[in-house]
């Protein structure tokens, strides 16, 4: 049977990551920082910096809410590498669709990771 997910791995930068995590690349990985920046994927543990570390770039997997989010909501990153709902706003990237909802930040919801696009781009 073929793996559903594709994974990659790249080394951790400047600082230490948490699982699940959206993470970015600058010459290293690093947390992606808001909704205009293009996540490569979601770490799948946590790393410390230097390590060779698991992410995920499409699929099913588990990320952490900024706050409310409702299943089926479209999904941005936010601050410190959580994901949040998409506000709509043309800039601002879709990273996948929530799959469970979240309560209340720090949840860790099941999500469906795709491509980054911004509205403009979609």
């Amino acid at each position: 049977m073929s793996n559903p997910f594709h994974d990659i791995s790249d080394t951790i930068g400047a600082a230490a990551v948490t699982k699940y995590q959206l993470v970015i690349t600058a010459g290293a990985l690093v947390v992606a920082t808001g909704p205009t920046v293009e996540a490569v994927g979601v770490v799948q543990d946590g790393y410390a910096i230097g390590a060779l570390a698991n992410v995920r770039v499409f699929g099913a997997t588990k990320a952490i809410a900024a706050g409310v989010i409702s299943a089926l909501d479209p999904l941005m990153p936010a601050a410190a590498g959580e994901v949040d709902t998409h506000g709509g706003v043309a800039t601002d990237v879709h990273v996948g669709f929530a799959l469970t909802a979240a309560a209340a930040q720090g949840d860790i919801i099941d999500i469906f990771l795709y491509a980054n696009k911004t509205n403009a781009q979609a």
